[in-house]
């Protein structure tokens, strides 16, 4: 007889407790095997406790994807070697189970390959296309079956038989693209029009972001891209934190001595909001927030750094996603009060936002900046002539931080969003679509970039080594008056 389970996979420590509160969930629909896949001695260490406190099993895992850029993702397309089940659902472990998912192994088993699609994105769209033509020097064969095929996929929910062709192939494929934006994804969804499987509704993978509310028999909602503490999202925003509450409340595997463990939008959440019952050791005041109050109460001007990490200059207060999630209204009116800012400065940040979190952060900034104030913005610039930068800097590229962008612009596209918000735009350093550069000078005490063409080392010895898109986007005056700052 064959065996059936379902398995997640985690290293590190950072979706720990998102694992935890997705096999809780799954339990209350679920009560058969489940298996934890687990890399690293930070990852075993949780995954015991979760294991034991769930009713699964974890295991020690190696995935054998050598170390470079997309390794986790890779790792998806190996799980057909580390589970110990004949006919496997694999969830991550942003996931919440809602419902009954037993169907699924029925339908696995006829198919031997079965995959989620994503709301309602079709592989004609101009997102999904886009990453379906980055493949195009990769797989030629498979691009035109692949935009032509219809719904398009997510791998947040997969489940396959052990001996699956799809999965048998599928790691050979996608390593060939693992610098490319989700590769194991991708390259899945090339592969499904040569390979037998069933896509699986939307019912196995609602968009916290991108479905509809009103949609009926949901079984499992997928809180992709860190989501899982926004409440107020169109698809059950709240229901993830709700079933994060009773889990602490029972501190079911002892969640309360390690939470968050790494979860930074969990740490984000805990600060900003009541501690759930039973929930020792949790602070709602933030003490960092509470040190910047003096001097934003005392300050004749303020000027704010954004997602500032370790960045701090003379006259300017600096601010991390801990003590002010640009994205967040509370988070501004927790941290300004009544106060408006009359300067605003984020280097290499709003790359970091998918295009909807950067629309409400424009307008947040818009609202809480006085009218004149300005708002400076540097970014990787995406009309860079340079080839190695671009695979730098892009969202999944080589950079050190590039599997963290979600977006990568132009002068043309981040001035469009900045007016959308209201601002007006001044182009302050770019390059143009023909590969010219354009540089209007500026000064560091309106808002000092590092990443810039006099100020960056790169640029020594009279060449343009590394340059940022570079812009000041300003919220008018309610009396115009002469521009807000001198040029040189």
């Amino acid at each position: 007889m064959s065996t059936r389970g379902v398995i997640y996979y985690n290293t590190g420590t950072s979706c720990a407790v998102r694992l935890l509160v997705s096999i809780a969930s799954l339990r209350e629909h679920y009560q058969g095997s489940v298996t934890i896949l687990s890399e690293g001695d930070e990852s075993h260490g949780l995954c015991r406790r979760i294991a034991q406190a769930t009713g699964a099993e974890w295991k020690a895992w190696d995935c054998r994807v050598t170390p470079g850029a997309n390794r986790a993702y890779l790792a998806k397309t190996r799980y057909h070697v580390g589970t110990p089940y004949d006919t496997t659902l694999a969830l991550d472990s942003d996931t919440l189970v809602t419902g009954p998912v037993d169907e699924v192994f029925e339908w696995t088993e006829q198919n031997t390959f079965c995959v989620a699609q994503l709301a309602n994105w079709r592989t004609d769209g101009g997102i999904i296309s886009r990453r379906i033509m980055e493949w195009e020097h990769l797989l030629p064969e498979a691009v035109s079956a692949a935009l032509a095929f219809g719904p398009a996929i997510n791998c947040g929910v997969v489940a396959f038989t052990k001996d699956a062709p799809l999965c048998r192939d599928w790691y050979q494929h996608a390593v060939l693209g693992r610098t490319f934006f989700i590769p194991d994804e991708v390259c899945c969804q090339l592969m499904l029009p040569r390979y037998q499987h069933r896509i699986l509704d939307g019912r196995w993978n609602r968009s916290c972001k991108h479905d509809n509310p009103s949609l009926p028999d949901t079984r499992i909602i997928h809180y992709h891209g860190r989501k899982h503490c926004r409440i107020g999202l169109p698809f059950a925003g709240e229901r993830w934190v709700k079933t994060f509450e009773r889990v602490s409340g029972l501190n079911l595997a002892g969640v309360n001595d390690w939470l968050p463990a790494g979860d930074r939008m969990l740490r984000c959440y805990l600060n900003h909001t009541k501690p759930p019952a039973r929930c020792p050791g949790i602070s709602v005041s933030d003490p960092n927030r509470e040190r910047l109050r003096p001097a934003i109460a005392e300050a004749k001007e303020i000027k704010l750094i954004v997602g500032a990490r370790t960045t701090k200059y003379p006259g300017w207060i600096s601010t991390n996603r801990d003590v002010l999630d640009v994205t967040r209204r509370e988070n501004w009116m927790l941290t300004l009060g009544s106060h408006r800012v009359r300067a605003l400065l984020a280097e290499h940040v709003w790359e970091h936002l998918d295009s909807d979190d950067m629309d409400v952060a424009n307008r947040l900034a818009f609202e809480f900046l006085e009218h004149g104030g300005h708002f400076r913005i540097a970014v990787p610039d995406g009309f860079h002539p340079s080839a190695e930068y671009i695979e730098h800097v892009r969202p999944g590229g080589t950079g050190r931080s590039a599997d963290e962008h979600r977006q990568l612009f132009n002068y043309q596209t981040l001035s469009a969003a900045a007016t959308k918000a209201g601002f007006k735009v001044e182009l302050l350093e770019y390059w143009d679509e023909a590969g010219r550069f354009h540089y209007q000078p500026w000064q560091s005490k309106d808002g000092h970039v590092k990443r810039s063409l006099l100020h960056d080392r790169r640029n020594r010895h009279g060449c343009i080594g590394y340059t940022s898109l570079i812009i000041d986007a300003i919220k008018p005056a309610i009396n115009p008056t002469p521009p807000h700052h001198a040029r040189d």
